[in-house]
């Protein structure tokens, strides 16, 4: 029961804190390996600090008991110094042992003893804590007792050489033979007694290296065990649930609103499964709502779009009327005012007789140019006429450009002397192209003609030469300029800019201007800031028409 509800609990948990307490216990149990590792590691490392202190101890002694055998045959006091230099090494281990196994540790004297015994520094600590620590262990009481044994004969030299030296300097008789025999004798009790420590730590470092090793391997076991055992629980439920939420989606989503998903588990997964049989619920109550409102929107879009059908019906035969009646009306209005402008000449010419001639010559001058004017204007209905109806033709040729701009310029003469404006020209030679001259020069007089009208009084400045693969026209005035909320209005159908609205003009020049530019595949801009003149762009490709 207790397993049962844990199992539950775990259910329930969100994925987040599922991911967490796996993560967690990880955690813990890596911690632990490496900690015990650490562990072994200090512990091995004290050992290994004991088997070097050995082999010094070992090495110390030796050379005592050969300084002990010269200072017997030479008598002299250097070989006992050495002897008592030697047994420098023994007896600070030995201090050591004693400072810290006796009743009252001494840390401090066992540190002073260990240095004495010429242990390195950083190994020192060490082998105090693994004294002080676990000297109860088996194999560290045994080496300690074989330690202690050591110390008692290697006290036992210590006398028999302190009765030698007694002896040579009370110049008393000494056996040299029975000196060495019982020299070796102790020397051959130390090195068994070394053996057998050896031999003690040994052992205890393999039966440590087994204890480490079972130790990890049951913590890599645990951490492992523990990590797949929670990962596959919580992946086993997180497929599951997604796999039940999958077959409930595409079973809702091929209208089967009924359909619900067992809930499982109070987590994430259980509440998206709520969260779906809801929704299905919901679909449920709606569906037939929706079809009924669906079916009445049906029906008044089906009318909606059978009365807009007929209006755009009704609105296309308008249009097509209405563009009839402009090309007939351009047409028709054409020819009379054609044979006005032939009459008008003619009158021009006859009134160069001395009788009245200013009088006569001003009225025919107005005459003309009014019905230049009309004419244009006739034109222009006409051009917009064509655009509309997609029968706007071009009639290509070879043309130079600068010549076009020369020309279109000398007709401007008269307006230029009227207005005030003198017109300069900078050309780049030659202009060679492939264009339609009537349509081009359509384009210049438009733009010319604007420049006069709305910069009275100021310099206008055409300019034209070869610039990105073609020809750049470029057509500036000095006037007030064009605010840039107007800019791209201004080539709008019957559109010209707010703040000139007192110059006359339907506002379709600048339109037919940019359809024209279009059909040589270029295009038209302006480039102004107002209060500081406008300049119009024409920018006509060459690579496409070869000469």
């Amino acid at each position: 029961m207790p397993a049962l509800s844990l199992s539950t609990k775990w259910k329930d948990l969100s994925i987040s804190k599922k991911l967490y307490t796996v993560v967690g216990i990880m955690t813990v149990l890596v911690l632990s390996e490496l900690l015990t590792l650490n562990y072994a590691m200090h512990k091995f490392s004290a050992m290994r600090a004991f088997i070097e202190g050995e082999s010094l101890w070992s090495k110390a002694q030796k050379n005592a008991v050969i300084n002990l055998q010269r200072y017997v045959i030479s008598r002299k006091e250097a070989a006992y110094q050495a002897f008592q230099e030697d047994l420098r090494i023994p007896i600070g281990d030995h201090n050591a042992r004693v400072s810290l196994l006796g009743p009252h540790p001494d840390v401090e004297a066992a540190h002073r003893g260990f240095a004495e015994g010429k242990v390195a520094e950083a190994d020192i600590p060490g082998m105090i804590e693994l004294l002080r620590n676990l000297y109860w262990v088996s194999y560290i009481k045994r080496a300690t007792e074989t330690w202690a044994e050591a110390d008692d004969n290697l006290a036992e030299l210590m006398k028999n050489a302190a009765n030698y030296r007694a002896k040579i300097l009370a110049r008393e008789k000494l056996d040299p033979e029975e000196a060495f025999a019982r020299i070796t004798e102790t020397n051959e009790k130390l090195t068994r007694v070394e053996v057998r420590f050896s031999s003690v730590l040994g052992d205890s470092a393999r039966q440590g290296e087994r204890f480490v090793f079972i130790l990890l391997f049951t913590s890599v076991l645990m951490a492992d065990g523990i990590g797949l055992a929670l990962t596959f629980l919580t992946s086993r439920a997180l497929s599951s649930g997604l796999r039940d939420m999958e077959n409930a989606a595409a079973r809702i989503g091929q209208g089967d609103y009924a359909t619900k998903i067992a809930i499982k588990s109070r987590d994430e997964i259980g509440k998206v499964g709520l969260a779906i049989n809801k929704m299905g619920q919901l679909l449920s109550e709606t569906y037939n709502e929706l079809e009924n409102r669906v079916q009445a929107r049906t029906l008044e879009l089906r009318n909606l779009a059978e009365e807009n059908a007929r209006l755009y019906t009704e609105a296309q035969d308008a249009l097509y009327h209405r563009d009839e009646f402009l090309s007939i009306a351009s047409h028709e209005l054409k020819t009379p005012i054609t044979s006005l402008a032939l009459q008008v000449q003619l009158l021009a010419r006859l009134a160069k007789s001395p009788d009245n001639q200013n009088r006569l010559s001003d009225l025919a001058a107005k005459s003309l140019r009014h019905s230049m004017q009309l004419a244009e204007l006739v034109d222009t209905l006409l051009d917009l006429t064509k655009i509309r109806a997609g029968k706007f033709e071009l009639h290509r040729k070879t043309c130079d450009i600068g010549a076009l701009i020369r020309d279109t310029s000398s007709l401007f003469a008269t307006e230029s002397i009227r207005q005030g404006c003198e017109i300069k020209i900078e050309l780049e030679e030659p202009l060679m192209a492939n264009f339609d001259p009537l349509r081009i020069t359509q384009i210049l007089r438009n733009l010319i003609s604007n420049a006069l009208k709305y910069a009275p009084g100021k310099p206008v400045l055409i300019s034209a030469g070869t610039r990105e693969g073609g020809i750049l026209i470029r057509i500036a005035d000095s006037g007030p300029g064009i605010p840039a909320a107007e800019q791209n209005a201004i080539f709008e159908q019957f559109q010209r800019g707010e703040s000139h609205s007192g110059i006359s003009g339907l506002g379709l020049g600048l339109y037919i201007t940019r359809q024209i530019a279009v059909a040589h595949g270029g295009e038209v801009y302006v480039e102004s800031e107002q209060g500081e003149g406008a300049t119009f762009i024409v920018k006509l490709p060459l690579s496409n028409w070869p000469l």
